[in-house]
């Protein structure tokens, strides 16, 4: 900058924190004072969006030469910090924003002391507002000047281009292609052209929409689809991204419609196998499913399945494309470039094309065109061979872009962004479009929510799954671009159903749905209030009408508020799950805090449910005490009373009956009014206050010992008996002359609660039970998906964010929602057609786990482990036990407490930010086993104990998603590093980590349990030494005769919450050091998934799950049951890092020329940096200092004996935080088997061993 460099600071550029005050202002003038943080910010400047009049302050300077004043809808900020008094600042564009009397510069230049210029504008947030002439030409005046060139008289000269539209047809193709991330990957393509609006249908019915409704619209505004689908006559092009593989072929009017549009001009491009479609020789098709005008003239080259000339292609792997030397406006000036993809030959066809690109094949040594150009009718039609993957997409990103502009109708751009700036995102912010998962195959996804599909233009967001034929899918538009959709959302659906998790924000979860909830008579929370936070705290419902409430402390057994009106205001932002809630009313009362007993051990017990009355229980030392609130009318205010009984107990107990006093008085009476049994002991402390008195009153058997404490609290002493005592305590807080009202109310009430009543169960409150219909899925993959459907629309509106599921051993299972609420769900069979839900308990603590131990259910929350018992058999908990009240609970966004776990010998497991702990199997015990974790969301216990994964999430010093195996003392790195000398990194190894992109937050992990026939997993090799050189021998593994779960019995899973998925974790071990590899199962589900648990008396997985902030999730919730159908899965189900190279094995036999050819393997690898910043880079191994991936070369590849494991012979294979193995293989039966293996090496042995346990 001291040389007189030009700065200019557009929109969101213009936030600047107060500290960098002095330089930004010297540089640019002025700055938005920007802070960040969880502490309050104090912003001078503002923010507001509004249709803005844009006024020029100073018309005679050269920025505003040619420029009118404008009226734009704008996002300004304003109230901006210049330095006092700056002679070099001018302002240059004001406007008035909405509430102000004043005018605000949003727009100024400065001239500084060194020559150098700056610019600033707070506007610019609408895209919209580039087609604005006078914004336009402002922004490009201001460049000019700040560059110190000559501003022309008029301004500079611009034109907006002419934009042109495009609409992606996909939503199906060969199972080999994925064509959610290959579709991803166009939309960014075609949008390195500016001039790109591009939308995607998944239905490719839409064909069949009818002919323009209009002209062909030449405007700048997205065409919106209409209902029943796109219309394709509003699109200039049209990108085949489908292929109808084992689908039905086009409808007649989808036909004609599509030669209507191409013989309207309008132009094609056709993507990698799009090629095959509607092809005789497709599998399962039909003479009515082919389309002959398509295959023998609307695409020229296209895939043949049938011998003797059937099309191939060279196996997935790197090669290089050439560009033909021809004028043609996508080849001129088009660099040659690499890319990683399938190579076609053989294509069939004979009409004539313009070849524009071609690559050398392995297998034919002869040059194969890889795109080309033609026309048929009016139409451009581009078509390109590329494509397999979303990387292939990435590196052939300017010949598709070209080929798709040229097709349109459009002249070229005049460079070429790189590829890999569609590098790093797969859904860009601001695009239309993220996967529906209505097109996903049933048979290893989740299937319809019945209940929850809504109509028209909104079935997007409510569906998951169709039945077969798939139904049209409609996306909403308006809905997919905006923050929040416009229509009501089907039950159970988050707004961000339609959101990919990179394209979220904090507007995105802000949702206020839990305020409507009936969360019931009490909610365990964190309550703040005036005095301080109660961390534990129980707030309850009093009065005939619940017109009050109070907050007990259960960590001190101290009633600690009373307040008149509603119960408690939840936050939207994040669900509700993130803030605290809030007292809905006027406070009338506030204890001290700290124990309510003084110098007395106490625990709290639990409390019982008896209607609308709870009962609180807890031990003082070795005496038992109940109480029980309530509230009454007294004197135009509200009597809060206690109930308490104590206990026989043998010495004194000191008990604080009055606080937050102010001028107290105290009074000790007796009386003896007509109708008492015995005289009546009663204190009475007065305490005046803003609103007039507040009265303490107790009464019982009470000692003579009072005591006025330092902290303004009174506290008695209550005698040693040997029999029980009830005591009765109320407070009132009114104006000073009614006083006496209360004083005559306390005098003459009889106490008539009989606790020993209250706390028998009462009737069930939360009826009727709910009745649902579940989905099961065909069983035509590996694994199947069933869905038990879940209440989203219930009499209570409670939300369905599910957390945790485990089982009795009457079948039941129990489901607990992060919201409060646990449910008991019956009717489980083979065929879900009659599931029934009972609200079972409510009001917990933000609970995110569940497990039941001899039939007893037991509930994690952030405050305690509750044991929640139905004491009538009823369907409903009528006493919640603090099982364990161990849990350090703080009342600060993010600190979870997560994932209880047991073990073989019935000790409990959980983890929060602390660390992970073991609980013993009476909750009296807890330690702490391992910590450094960022944010755990889930962990997992092997069934021995012995093995305890823990899932944190990526932030501050924790480089990416990761499965940590936690050792004792172990420490993971979350809080900077601890350096020892068996630490030298600062934290231990991790078991493996995981790309954010793949798994961006992590869940729980659940162990397949082992068959139930006794045979053994198919699991580890043999102990068979394995030979270092090119023979390779046998690695005698066990047979995969398993039941059940075959050859994933005694595998652990570990869940994707953000990606709605499972992962399987193929462990490994060496000198002792564990290590891992993942790969993800086939199928979704409907939400994020948390927990997991196998029914002992079906042996399948039931997983639930919850939307949240980051999730790919369709639902609030979901249950849903995973069977293993015994298909051969076509992922390796082990994984061993040997000297030389690694071992993967596969369930089913290899074909040997596809596993022994060191073509059909990529692998890749990375490290990460540990740093205090928040996630990480990929860095190269090679050179730290390099942000990208290094390609591994596989030497050789050997196919072992067992024909289903291969030795990929690796030579200096290292230790490496990231490796990528992707694998394109086919079964020897023919299958084609393709997938990615991410993998963690911390150790590589000395010597082949196999079989490493």
């Amino acid at each position: 900058m001291k040389r007189g460099c030009g700065l200019v600071f557009f929109h969101w550029s213009t936030f600047s924190p107060m500290r960098v005050h002095d330089q930004i202002t010297e540089w640019v003038g002025g700055h938005f004072d920007y802070e960040t943080g969880n502490a309050q910010n104090h912003w001078y400047s503002a923010i507001q969006t509004w249709k803005a009049e844009s006024k020029l302050a100073k018309p005679e300077h050269p920025i505003l030469r040619g420029v009118k004043p404008f009226t734009t809808q704008e996002e300004y900020y304003y109230r901006i910090r210049f330095r006092e008094n700056d002679p070099h600042l001018k302002p240059i564009i004001i406007t008035r924003p909405p509430k102000e009397t004043n005018d605000f510069a949003v727009g100024w230049a400065v001239e500084r002391a060194d020559g150098g210029r700056g610019f600033g504008f707070t506007g610019g947030h609408f895209y919209a507002n580039w087609w604005n002439p006078d914004f336009r030409r402002l922004i490009l005046n201001a460049i000019v000047w700040t560059a110190k060139l000559d501003v022309p008289e008029e301004g500079v000269r611009s034109e907006p281009f002419e934009r042109f539209k495009a609409l992606i047809l996909t939503g199906h193709n060969h199972p080999a292609h994925d064509w959610r991330a290959t579709t991803a990957a166009l939309i960014l393509a075609l949008e390195q052209d500016p001039r790109a609006i591009v939308h995607v249908s998944e239905n490719i019915e839409d064909l069949a929409t009818t002919p323009p409704r209009s002209a062909r619209r030449e405007d700048k505004s997205t065409p919106p689809p209409h209902v029943g689908g796109y219309n394709i006559f509003d699109y200039d092009l049209l990108v085949l991204n489908y292929c109808n593989w084992e689908r039905p072929g086009l409808s007649d009017a989808a036909k004609s419609n599509f030669i209507r549009y191409l013989k309207n001009g309008g132009g094609l491009a056709i993507i990698h196998f799009a090629n095959g479609s509607w092809h005789p020789s497709l599998p399962k098709a039909g003479p009515e499913d082919a389309w002959p005008e398509f295959y023998t003239g609307i695409c020229r080259r296209v895939w043949e399945h049938r011998p003797p000339n059937a099309s191939r292609h060279d196996a997935f792997g790197p090669f290089r494309v050439e560009i033909a030397n021809l004028k043609h406006p996508i080849a001129e000036g088009l660099q040659p470039f690499d890319t990683v993809d399938e190579l076609y030959f053989h294509q069939a066809g004979d009409l004539p094309i313009e070849p524009l690109a071609h690559a050398v094949s392995k297998e034919t040594k002869q040059r194969e065109p890889m795109a080309w150009a033609y026309s048929y009718k009016k139409a451009r039609v581009f078509q390109t061979v590329l494509g397999h993957s979303d990387e292939s997409i990435r590196r052939a990103a300017a010949l598709i872009r070209r080929g798709c502009v040229w097709a349109a109708g459009r002249d070229e751009l005049d460079f070429d962004p790189p590829w890999q700036l569609t590098e790093g995102a797969l859904f860009r912010e601001g695009s239309p479009w993220t996967p529906q998962d209505s097109q996903k195959r049933a048979a290893v996804v989740a299937p319809t929510e019945k209940t929850a599909v809504a109509s028209g233009a909104d079935s997007k967001v409510g569906r998951a799954v169709p039945s077969a034929p798939p139904p049209s899918a409609v996306v909403n538009d308006g809905a997919l671009r905006s923050t929040r959709p416009t229509k009501t959302r089907s039950s159970g659906t988050p707004a961000i159903a339609d959101r990919e998790p990179g394209t979220q924000d904090e507007k995105d979860w802000i949702d206020n749905r839990w305020s409507r909830t009936e969360v019931g008579q009490f909610l365990a929370s964190s309550l703040r209030l005036p005095n301080g936070a109660v961390t534990k705290a129980l707030s309850i419902r009093v009065g005939d009408r619940d017109e009050a409430g109070v907050c007990f402390d259960t960590a001190n057994l101290n009633l600690r508020a009373g307040w008149t009106g509603g119960f408690l205001k939840f936050d939207a932002a994040r669900f509700g799950l993130l803030n605290l809630p809030k007292i809905d009313g006027q406070i009338q009362f506030v204890a001290t805090g700290g124990p309510g007993w003084i110098g007395a051990t106490g625990r709290f017990t639990g409390f019982h449910v008896h209607g609308k009355r709870v009962v609180l229980e807890y031990e003082i030392g070795d005496t038992t005490v109940r109480e029980s609130p309530k509230a009454e009318p007294v004197g135009g205010s509200t009597a809060f009373i206690r109930t308490i009984e104590i206990g026989p107990h043998g010495s004194p107990l000191e008990f604080r009956f009055a606080s937050a006093l102010n001028n107290p008085s105290i009074h000790e009476e007796e009386d003896d009014l007509s109708g008492r049994a015995a005289p009546v002991h009663r204190l009475r402390c007065s305490s005046t206050n803003a609103t007039g008195l507040a009265v303490t009153f107790l009464q019982g058997v009470i000692g003579k010992d009072l005591k006025v404490r330092s902290d303004k609290s009174v506290s008695v002493s209550l005698e040693a008996s040997r029999k029980p005592i009830r005591l009765w305590w109320a407070v009132w807080n009114g104006p000073a002359d009614r006083v006496s009202d209360a004083d005559h109310w306390a005098k003459t009430h009889t106490p008539s609660d009989d606790l020993n009543d209250l706390i028998k169960p009462a009737p069930a409150r939360w009826l009727p039970a709910l009745e649902t219909t579940g989905h099961v899925a065909p069983d035509t993959g590996p694994l199947a998906i069933d869905t038990l459907t879940v209440p989203y629309d219930n009499p209570w509106n409670a939300l369905m964010f599910l957390s945790g599921v485990e089982f009795t051993s009457d079948g039941a299972a129990y489901v607990c929602s992060i919201h409060g609420d646990v449910w008991k769900v019956t009717g489980i069979d083979n065929k879900l057609g009659k599931l029934t839900w009972k609200r079972f308990a409510t009001g917990l603590y933000q609970p995110l786990g569940l497990k039941v131990v001899n039939d007893q259910v037991y509930v994690l929350g952030r405050d305690q482990i509750t044991r929640v018992r139905d004491e009538n058999g009823d369907g409903e908990a009528d006493f919640y036990e603090d099982f364990c009240n161990l849990i350090e609970t703080f009342p600060e966004p993010h600190h979870y407490v997560t994932s209880l776990e047991t073990d073989a010998h019935e000790n409990f497991y959980y983890v929060d930010p602390v660390g992970v702990h073991r609980v013993s199997p009476d909750g009296r015990t807890m330690e702490t086993i391992a910590t450094g974790f960022r944010n755990p969301n889930g962990m997992g216990v092997s069934p021995d104990g012995g093995i305890i994964t823990v899932a944190p999430q990526q932030g501050e010093w924790t480089p990416s998603s990761l499965i940590v195996e936690a050792k004792p003392g172990g420490y993971y790195g979350y809080g900077g590093p601890k350096v020892t000398p068996d630490r030298p990194l600062g934290y231990d190894p991790v078991l493996c980590w995981i790309p954010h992109g793949v798994d961006n937050s992590g869940g729980s992990e659940v162990w397949v349990p082992q068959s139930r026939t006794g045979v053994p997993p198919f699991r580890e090799f043999g102990r068979a030494e394995l030979p270092l050189g090119p023979n390779f021998g046998d690695a005698r593994q066990r047979v995969p005769t398993a039941a059940d779960w075959g050859p994933l019995a005694g595998h652990l899973l570990h869940f994707s919450w953000g990606r709605c998925m499972m992962m399987l974790v193929l462990r490994d071990v060496v000198d002792d050091v564990p290590q891992a590899a993942t790969v993800a199962l086939p199928g979704r589900f409907l939400s994020g998934a948390m927990r997991g648990a196998f029914n002992p008396r079906d042996g399948h997985l039931y997983v639930v799950g919850s939307t949240g902030w980051q999730t790919s999730a369709l639902k609030d919730g979901c249950f849903q049951r995973v069977r293993y159908i015994g298909k051969p899965l076509d992922v390796p189900v082990a994984w061993h890092v040997q000297s030389n190279g690694l071992t993967l094995t596969f369930t089913q036999a290899l074909d040997k020329e596809t596993a022994e050819d060191a073509g059909s393997y990529g692998v890749e690898q990375w490290n990460y940096r540990y740093a205090a910043q928040y996630g990480s880079k990929d860095w190269s191994v090679a050179n730290p200092d390099k942000e990208s991936h290094d390609q591994v070369a596989v030497r050789s590849a050997k196919l072992l004996a067992d024909g289903r494991t291969v030795f990929l012979e690796i030579p200096d294979l290292k230790p490496v935080m990231q490796l990528q193995l992707q694998y394109n293989l086919s079964a020897k039966k023919g299958a084609s088997m393709r997938g990615k293996v991410y993998a963690t090496i911390n150790r590589v042995p000395s010597a082949n061993v196999a079989g490493r346990h």
